[in-house]
């Protein structure tokens, strides 16, 4: 097996497929899953609720996370597998669905399968966490975040283009099929061992109860509502009122996307270079260790 402490650039390989596999799910769930739905005659207000349940499963994110702290004993890469499994036979299940008869079930796999997939996100921060020295968190959250983008912006149009011309079913099989070689990757690693929590942690209770959390977590909440809006909402209106085609509308989607990844790489070697600067210390006396090494790599 190949030892990610030692091999840096499987390291970075590693992280970037992963979290492409990530983008491809979000790609689906964010532009092909509305304009399916529309296709299939499915009101705005059921599309908007269909989708922003299958969003849900990051507003619980904390839950994954500890549940693969807890039992941490059996590994990371476990968690990673099981959960991108889950993604993607989730997704290979939606293609033989039929939202405008069965539309709690396809909602109920969609949730399922982004859940499976947030499984893999937590997994893979705290993998990255365990196996980076400090000095290089930066370039991995750099392979993080393209890896990430690329499978968003450079799958949205193919994936938009698949349903245009064949189905959007098929586009939901061909995602799964991709996605579960991908989930299956970290096979080949070898892992840490980790020692068993013998009682569940209060950490995230008492961070809630700090101020400035508080505050960070109301400002995500609008955060994602401009997210919600630039994203599935705008592709629904730009299908509707505007009358783009399928492919036109995973084109612009991914253009909106492409300009990040070129700042997702200058952002890296910026964090890497800057972890000895000043301000970055005091954000580290103020913030703690361990939230600065989450901020930087997730």
């Amino acid at each position: 097996m190949i030892d990610l402490t030692v091999n840096k650039k499987f390291r970075y390989l590693l992280f970037f497929c992963l979290y492409l596999s990530e983008g491809l799910y979000i790609a689906i769930i964010t532009i092909i899953i509305p304009l399916f739905l529309l296709e299939n005659d499915i009101s705005l207000p059921i599309i908007t609720l269909v989708t922003g349940i299958g969003w849900s499963p990051w507003a619980i994110k904390f839950l994954p996370g500890g549940i693969c702290d807890y039992f941490r004993k059996i590994g990371r890469k476990k968690f990673i597998i099981i959960g991108g499994s889950i993604g993607s036979i989730c997704l290979i299940i939606l293609s033989f669905i039929n939202p405008s008869i069965h539309i709690i079930l396809f909602t109920l796999i969609l949730f399922i399968g982004h859940f499976g997939i947030i499984f893999l996100d937590v997994s893979i921060d705290a993998w990255a966490i365990e196996t980076t020295p400090k000095e290089e968190l930066g370039r991995a959250n750099a392979a993080i975040n393209i890896g990430h983008l690329v499978g968003i912006s450079l799958f949205t149009p193919i994936l938009a283009l698949i349903s245009q011309n064949i189905s959007f079913s098929f586009s939901f099989l061909i995602t799964g099929l991709i996605i579960l070689p991908l989930s299956l990757f970290p096979f080949v690693f070898k892992e840490i061992k980790h020692e068993a929590i013998t009682r569940i942690p209060r950490k995230l209770i008492d961070e809630l109860r700090i101020r400035k959390t508080q505050l960070v977590t109301i400002f995500g909440f609008y955060v994602f509502i401009s997210q919600g809006i630039l994203t599935s909402i705008s592709a629904v209106f730009a299908s509707t009122r505007l009358g783009l085609s399928t492919m036109e509308v995973g084109l612009i989607s991914a253009g909106l996307l492409l300009v990040i990844i070129p700042g997702a790489w200058i952002g890296g070697v910026l964090a890497t270079s800057m972890f000895e600067d000043p301000l970055i210390q005091s954000i580290q006396v103020l913030f703690g260790q361990e939230h600065l090494k989450i901020i930087c790599v997730g």
